[in-house]
Order: C-alpha cells, then sequence, then structure tokens
C-alpha cells in the first residue's frame, strides 16, 4: 500500500521527535519532564511535499548548545533584588535536592558562581548524563537515525514524484 505524503512526513517527524526526546533523557535533561515532554512535530503538506516542524520549549537551545561563561547573566553582587536566572537555579535546587529556600537560595548562587566561570553545563554536570554529554542532544539524535531518516525521506520523495506524473497524465 502506498502511503500518504502526510503520513510518510509524520512518521518521519515521529522518528525526529523521538530520537531527540531519547538523547536529552540520555543525557539526563529530565528534571521536571516539561523539556521533554514540550518536544514535539507539526507537518504541512502540500501535493508537492510537506514540512516537517520540531517544536520544543524556548530553552531547549540552551540545552542543547549550552551557554559561554562570558553569557551567564549573572553578576555576582549587581545589587539587583531579583533575578529571573537565580530564580530558576533556587527553583532547580528546591526540585533537585528537596531543600529549603533558604538553603536553595544559596545553592542557586554558588551554581551561578560555577556557571560563571565554566559556562553551562558545568564540567561535574555529565554525572547526570548516561552518554558523558551535556549538549548536542538534537545533533547526536540526528545522527543515530541518518539511515532511517534518509530511507524515509526517498520514500516520500518517491511518492511525491509518483503523485506529479499521475496530475500530468
Amino acid at each position: 500500500m502506498i502511503e500518504t505524503i502526510e503520513e510518510l512526513a509524520n512518521k518521519i517527524g515521529v522518528l525526529v521527535v523521538d530520537a531527540v526526546k531519547k538523547q536529552f533523557l540520555l543525557q539526563g535533561h529530565k528534571l521536571t519532564g516539561k523539556l521533554i515532554d514540550s518536544i514535539e512535530q507539526q507537518v504541512q503538506t502540500r501535493v508537492s511535499g510537506a514540512r516537517i516542524q520540531v517544536l520544543a520549549e524556548n530553552y531547549a537551545k540552551f540545552v542543547n548548545n549550552g551557554v559561554a561563561a562570558a553569557n551567564i547573566p549573572f553578576g555576582g553582587g549587581s545589587g539587583a533584588r531579583t533575578s529571573k536566572y537565580i530564580q530558576g537555579l533556587k527553583n532547580f535546587a528546591r526540585l533537585r535536592f528537596g531543600v529549603s529556600d533558604k538553603e536553595a537560595l544559596s545553592i542557586a548562587f554558588a551554581i551561578a558562581r560555577k556557571h560563571k566561570r565554566e559556562g553551562m553545563p558545568t564540567r561535574s554536570s555529565s554525572r547526570f548524563s548516561k552518554t558523558g554529554k551535556r549538549t548536542e542532544a538534537i545533533e547526536d539524535a540526528l545522527a543515530e537515525v541518518d539511515d532511517e531518516l534518509n530511507k524515509m525521506i526517498e520514500d516520500t520523495l518517491e511518492v511525491i514524484i509518483n503523485l506529479s506524473i499521475e496530475q500530468k497524465i
């Protein structure tokens, strides 16, 4: 049975989404599950082809690419009353370590100082990873499914070509 362009595009999207989720999990990026749960695909089809988008939380790019130490938004003693970065680290500390707000704030500042020195991820964060890596999950996912992905794309192109020929006849 010949599949439709939409069916093939959905299969490609599912393959990529599953591979990306797997790599983020292997790298240890699953404290709340929000990032993993946010990864999804959207397919738009036309007679001439399909467009597949893989979507995720905005911060996925920082998790995937890391952040250089120079770009960490922490100055240590800026005098600011609040910081989204510190609040995020405080929440992370509460979730990861199950500590009080006061302890979480202390841990958040310690992490921020380390991020400012090393960047993100830190060298020691690799202990949370089953692959030893904490970045490039997307690239690793695509490399892992490369052969299967190419085959699926070839199949989709064949369907598109056949449909185009049928329309001309």
